[in-house]
């Protein structure tokens, strides 16, 4: 792990993490691991089948994903408020008792309490500013730690079988080695996705019903044309024979 890690050029810290990426040997290896499953996908050559679903089971499945994506959030929530508000609660209060130190001694006018007077507002200035630092990266933490909670969350519901792209693609024609990997993309997307918030799985579900809405409007136009046309040329031929 720490041979990968450096090869990435990340260092970790308990209380702090850095990560300081070589661009360009990034790059490379993204281009390679693409080249290597390229060439692994031509060695496959089931290809999958599309699902044709009525738009009803599309909207049933989003509702259902929203409403786990919302339910996921808001247990989350929940767990951070007596897990992880507490500790922000403290340093709020640390910053406002500063901050009234600092105004105590910004208020001394006694002239022979000046130099002592600066000394303790430089002092608890800098104190301000590093608790407000500490406040900053509290919250920072928190968002990342609900992010990485989130995510452990969905990948245990994506397990248990809640999916997203086996809904649009017939598996039944892959090989085994295909279906593994198609299950294990399945699960990461459907974790990353649900992990992203209702937010996102809004947007993203609006964006899909739209097109798919749009497209069955269009088959349905077509039918009808091509059903008024075959019928118009019908009228026109039993007018001939007449």
């Amino acid at each position: 792990m720490k041979k990968i890690l450096g090869y990435f050029n990340i260092q970790l810290n308990l209380n702090k993490i850095t990560c300081d990426f070589d661009r360009n040997k990034f790059v490379r290896i993204c281009l390679l691991i693409w080249l290597v499953i390229v060439l692994i996908g031509l060695k496959f050559i089931d290809v999958a089948r599309y699902q044709n679903k009525p738009i009803k089971e599309y909207v049933d499945m989003f509702i259902s994903l929203f409403a786990i994506t919302v339910i996921v959030e808001r247990s989350i929530a929940v767990i951070f408020q007596f897990a992880r508000v507490p500790g922000l609660m403290l340093l709020e209060q640390k910053l406002v008792d500063e901050v009234g130190r600092y105004d105590y001694w910004g208020n001394i006018t006694t002239p022979e309490k000046q130099d002592e007077r600066l000394e303790q507002l430089k002092e608890w200035n800098k104190a301000i500013r590093l608790t407000k630092h500490q406040i900053r990266m509290y919250r920072k933490d928190n968002k990342i730690l609900m992010t990485l909670v989130g995510l452990l969350i969905c990948t245990v519901i994506t397990v248990c079988g809640v999916r997203i792209l086996h809904q649009f693609v017939n598996v039944n024609d892959m090989s085994c080695v295909q279906k593994t990997i198609f299950r294990f993309i399945d699960i990461i997307l459907t974790a990353v996705v649900l992990a992203g918030g209702s937010q996102g799985l809004h947007a993203l579900a609006s964006t899909i019903l739209r097109f798919i809405q749009e497209v069955t409007n269009q088959k349905t136009y077509s039918r009808k044309s091509t059903s008024k046309g075959g019928l118009k040329k019908e009228v026109q031929r039993l007018d001939t024979n007449e």
